[in-house]
Formats: structure tokens, C-alpha cells, sequence
């Protein structure tokens, strides 16, 4: 079962994958990266949070459209913080500097609202214990990434990943096993 739906999960992730020109290689290299932290997100929290197939197709789609969202605003955001480089480099009078400030506090609005209404609607479609296993996921997902990486890098206690499995502390056992 879990098989199946990792082949949705795939399959979904990538028929939702941006289409690029081949010009935008670098590009192309980003995005296929953080379709793979995504895709390896996804794994894990099918994993963590027990997901079963009738969540998956309720669950699934509405954290790609809760990401697909936040990635919008934190772009606009990002845009915005430049501009707000550029004013100070340019020495812009403080009425400009107020005007896009309020702007990017606004953006920030905006995605906190976003994700306290996305997590509403997961509260109707998760059960409380994987409620409690997804507020833990992030921060630990975190973590193993950056013990992934430091571990390729050839940093850490465990030096480069070879022999252990990845990802994860603890032997993989995750937060089921708590």
C-alpha cells in the first residue's frame, strides 16, 4: 500500500513540476532540486503521519496548493525586500521606505493567515495523533536535512553517508516511534 502511494505521490509531484526551457538550465537545476526536498517531504510525512490512500487524495493536493501559495508570496516578498535594498543603497526618502515596508508586512499577513486556514482544513482531514506528528514534523525534517547534508559534505559524527541509512537520526525510527 505504501508502494501505491508513493507512485501517486510521485506521479502527482511530478505532472504538477514546472515546464521550462532548455536556455534555463540553471533554473531547471533549482527546481529539480526542490522537487526532490519535496518529494522526499512528502515520502516522510506519508511515512511519519501514517498516512492511509483515501487521505492521500484529499491530503496530498491540498498541501501542493498550500505550497504552490506560499512559494507566490514568499517570491512577491523576496521582490519586495529587494526593492527595499535597492531604496536604502539609493538613499530613497523615508515615505518610499515606509510605503514598501508596509507592503512586505502585509505579504507577511497574508502567508500567516494562509497557513492557519491551511491548517484548519487539515485538522478535518487528519486525526489528532497525526495532527501532533505533523506540528513535531517540521522542525525534525529540518534537521535531518541538515544532518543529511553535513553527513554528504563529509562533516559530523557519521562522515559521509555510506554504510548507515538515510535519512534520519536515530535509526530511522521517527516520530512513531515515540
Amino acid at each position: 500500500m505504501l508502494g501505491l502511494l508513493l507512485a501517486m505521490l510521485v506521479t502527482t509531484i511530478w505532472m504538477a513540476g514546472p515546464r521550462r526551457a532548455d536556455a534555463q538550465m540553471p533554473m531547471l537545476e533549482m527546481e529539480g532540486r526542490k522537487q526532490h526536498l519535496e518529494l522526499l517531504r512528502m515520502w516522510r510525512l506519508v511515512d511519519e503521519l501514517e498516512i492511509d490512500e483515501q487521505q492521500a487524495t484529499r491530503v496530498f493536493p491540498a498541501f501542493r496548493r498550500q505550497r504552490a501559495q506560499t512559494d507566490s508570496l514568499e517570491q512577491r516578498r523576496r521582490a519586495l525586500l529587494g526593492v527595499i535594498t535597492r531604496q536604502l543603497k539609493e538613499q530613497a526618502d523615508d515615505e518610499a521606505l515606509q510605503s514598501t515596508m508596509v507592503k512586505v508586512r502585509d505579504i507577511e499577513e497574508v502567508i500567516a493567515q494562509s497557513k492557519k486556514a491551511f491548517h484548519r482544513k487539515l485538522d478535518k482531514l487528519l486525526t489528532p495523533r497525526q495532527q501532533a506528528r505533523l506540528l513535531l514534523f517540521d522542525s525534525t525534517f529540518r534537521t535531518d536535512l541538515v544532518d543529511i547534508v553535513r553527513r554528504m559534505r563529509g562533516g559530523g559524527p557519521e562522515g559521509r553517508p555510506g554504510s548507515e541509512g538515510l535519512p534520519g537520526r536515530g535509526g530511522g525510527r521517527g516520530l512513531r516511534g515515540q
